[in-house]
């Protein structure tokens, strides 16, 4: 199974906490299975990756370390569920199933 680890970390959760601007929000990538990490290697903000989390939020990867609330516009309803899921604990990081399509049912 593909694996992605996420966290929201400390000091982007008291940046954004502290500036008030959530396009600033970030998803730090903390590891992530070969497969994963391989296509998230190439990706960009020209090239970006489309992933889906436990078969059920898509996000945008459009950078090596991080994804970010920018990159995902069609998704940030998604995005931001996650964000607010992960800064419960900032900087613990969680490990989610992860694919390239989604299959929602």
């Amino acid at each position: 199974m593909n694996t992605i680890t996420l966290t929201v970390t400390k000091k982007s959760f008291d940046y954004v906490k502290e500036i008030g601007n959530i396009s600033g929000r970030q998803l730090a990538i903390k590891g992530a299975s070969p497969e994963i990490r391989a296509v998230i290697n190439k990706s960009n903000k020209t090239n970006p990756a489309t992933i889906c989390l436990g078969e059920y939020l898509t996000l945008i990867v459009g950078n090596t370390g991080a994804i970010w609330r920018s990159h995902n516009k069609e998704y940030k309803k998604e995005f931001d569920a996650l964000f607010a899921l992960l800064a419960v604990n900032p900087g613990k990081p969680m490990v989610f199933a992860c694919e390239f399509s989604c299959f929602v049912l």
